[in-house]
């Protein structure tokens, strides 16, 4: 089944039709969904790396010149 829009259903379409193409069209905006709450979640791990990553070198660079 290709995946139809509820405003490009049928006009002769029965009940069960309808539901088919709007279960789906629940379904896609759920994965579109799962997908960027993965990307954000990506996204937060990469920042935090990098912060990890800034101030141990930032650690390090004190240490090897004597300041605080």
């Amino acid at each position: 089944m290709a995946t139809a829009r509820p405003g490009q259903i049928a006009p002769d379409a029965s009940d069960l039709e309808i539901a088919k193409v709007w279960q789906q069209f629940g379904i896609d905006q759920t994965v579109k969904l799962v997908t960027a709450n993965e990307r954000i979640a990506a996204t937060f791990g990469i920042v935090e790396r990098c912060a990890d990553r800034d101030a141990k070198a930032v650690r390090k660079s004190r240490s090897f010149l004597g300041i605080f």
